[in-house]
C-alpha cells in the first residue's frame, strides 16, 4: 500500500510539473502574442500619423491651388481684356483704312 501511494505522490508531483511546465509555455507564448499586438499597434499608430500628416499637406496644397487658380482666373480676365482692346484697335486702324481709300 505504501508503493502505490509513493507511485500516486510522485504521479501527482509529474503532473504538477507539466501542468507548471505548460503554464511557463503559454505564458511565454502569450508574451510573445502580447508583443506582437503591441507591434502591430504601434505600427498602426505610426502608420495613422503619417496619413494625417500626409491629409493635412493635400488640404494646404489644395488650399494654395484655390488660391494660385484664383489668382490665374484674374490674370486670365485681364488678358481677354487686353486682347479685346488689340482687337478693337485693329478693326478700327483697319476701318480707318478702309475709310482713307474710300474717301481717296
Amino acid at each position: 500500500t505504501s508503493t502505490s501511494t509513493s507511485t500516486t505522490s510522485s504521479n501527482q508531483d509529474t503532473l504538477l510539473y507539466t501542468d507548471q511546465s505548460d503554464l511557463l509555455k503559454l505564458a511565454h507564448y502569450l508574451d510573445k502574442e502580447n508583443q506582437i499586438i503591441s507591434d502591430t499597434a504601434e505600427e498602426t499608430f505610426t502608420t495613422l500619423e503619417t496619413s494625417l500628416s500626409l491629409l493635412r499637406f493635400h488640404q494646404k496644397t489644395a488650399a494654395e491651388n484655390k488660391e494660385l487658380a484664383i489668382l490665374y482666373k484674374g490674370y486670365l480676365e485681364k488678358e481677354r481684356v487686353s486682347l479685346d482692346l488689340w482687337f478693337l484697335t485693329f478693326v478700327s486702324i483697319l476701318l480707318i483704312s478702309l475709310n482713307l481709300e474710300i474717301l481717296k
